[in-house]
């Protein structure tokens, strides 16, 4: 039998992607930014491997919610704005940029120049590397991660 926190690797593949997402969030929003990412979508699907039952001489199976991955438009992963600029933007590994580039071009979408694909680096000095559209090439620029701010109470005399 697995554990309950046995997962798939398709699972750890996603749950890493809404992990950059959110730190690539974060990072926009230090900037000034407001972000919304693309919401989760829903869709309820038979569980088969569920006891069935027969209601009015049909088999029915219980129903369960899945997760599904979802893009605006089918390509970005964010938009980003403020006062005076708005953008797409897509987030990957720095290995995943050639294919999301790809995949953006053949959409046909009308990319602007400040449309973007951010690729984490992970590591100790971990960024992303801003590539800008139309060619989604990298030009030196980075967007550095905001790093966790830890408060420290000041411990006093006093007290029980």
């Amino acid at each position: 039998m697995t554990s309950p926190v046995a997962r798939s690797s398709r699972q750890r593949a996603y749950a890493k992607g809404k992990r950059i997402a959110l730190l690539a969030k974060s990072a926009l929003e230090a900037e000034g930014l407001q972000v919304q990412l693309c919401p989760n979508q829903v869709a309820w699907i038979p569980n088969k491997k569920a006891p069935k039952r027969i209601i009015n001489g049909k088999i029915v199976y219980p129903l369960i919610p899945v997760s599904l991955n979802s893009d605006f438009f089918g390509v970005w992963d964010g938009i980003a704005v403020s006062a005076d600029r708005r953008f797409f933007f897509q987030v990957t590994v720095l290995d995943g940029a050639p294919a999301r580039r790809l995949k953006i071009q053949r959409s046909g979408f009308p990319c602007q120049p400040n449309d973007r694909i951010l690729a984490y680096i992970e590591g100790r000095n971990r960024h992303f590397k801003v590539l800008r559209a139309p060619d989604f090439q990298w030009t030196g620029e980075c967007l550095m991660v905001a790093k966790e701010k830890v408060e420290v109470q000041p411990v006093t005399g006093e007290g029980g």
